[in-house]
């Protein structure tokens, strides 16, 4: 998968541009949606979001091998705000101001388990990039023979950077996090401290964390 050219039509291209991504991505990772993988919800809700509950409402895999999608009918409102998905332990959730239009910008909150926590930062510009920012992260964390995640050192970051080229993802706000990638491989770099990473295969994953001289733990053996 051609991860510069595929990301880059999603930060410049529409919803179905992403939507289009996360079936080739699917594909990608082995795991193809189906139109049984979707769920109806609300007419009220935006659009972009009752397009994501249509396409992989219903596929776990890909929305909650951590953090999760919340179904339908778990929508919770918090004064403005619409939370649609939330961190395992519950210290951090995202959400988005109740009519904004159609693909609204998503914030985030962390510290949610404390009633003394922040409050609502910004995340991503859009709904739908959002989503792909899941659906990536998510399978990130398969437990499947194709993901590892890396505890780095000093300079083990700067040698990922300059052996995986940048992928030009839509723009975080507030969150040091970076996409990279090569001919069969995705990575997500978080600060210079961690990095996951999936490929096409065992194979490609092996040749890719061999690449930079981290310490790797492969996701099936946690």
């Amino acid at each position: 998968m051609d991860f510069a050219r595929a990301l880059s039509s999603v930060a410049d291209g529409d919803r179905a541009t992403a939507w289009t991504f996360l079936r080739d991505y699917a594909d990608w990772c082995g795991r193809p949606l189906t139109a049984d993988d979707g769920l109806t919800s609300d007419p009220a809700l935006p659009a972009a979001l009752r397009e994501a509950y249509a396409l992989l409402g219903r596929r776990d895999d890909l929305t909650a091998n951590q953090d999760r999608l919340l179904a339908p009918g778990d929508l919770r409102t918090d004064g403005e705000f619409v939370v649609f998905r939330e961190e395992n332990q519950w210290v951090c959730e995202w959400g988005f101001r109740r009519e904004t239009g159609d693909d609204p910008a998503v914030l985030m909150r962390t510290d949610t388990a404390d009633p003394a926590g922040r409050g609502w930062e910004p995340f991503i510009g859009r709904l739908s990039h959002a989503v792909v920012d899941m659906v990536l992260s998510e399978t990130l964390l398969l437990d499947d023979e194709c993901t590892a995640m890396g505890e780095l050192a000093d300079g083990d970051a700067d040698r990922l950077r300059e052996t995986f080229p940048a992928l030009r993802f839509p723009a975080y706000e507030g969150v040091d996090a970076t996409w990279h990638g090569a001919d069969g491989v995705i990575l997500r770099l978080d600060g210079d401290s961690h990095a996951l990473v999936r490929a096409s295969d065992r194979e490609v994953l092996d040749a890719a964390i061999e690449r930079v001289d981290a310490e790797w733990t492969y996701v099936d053996e946690l």
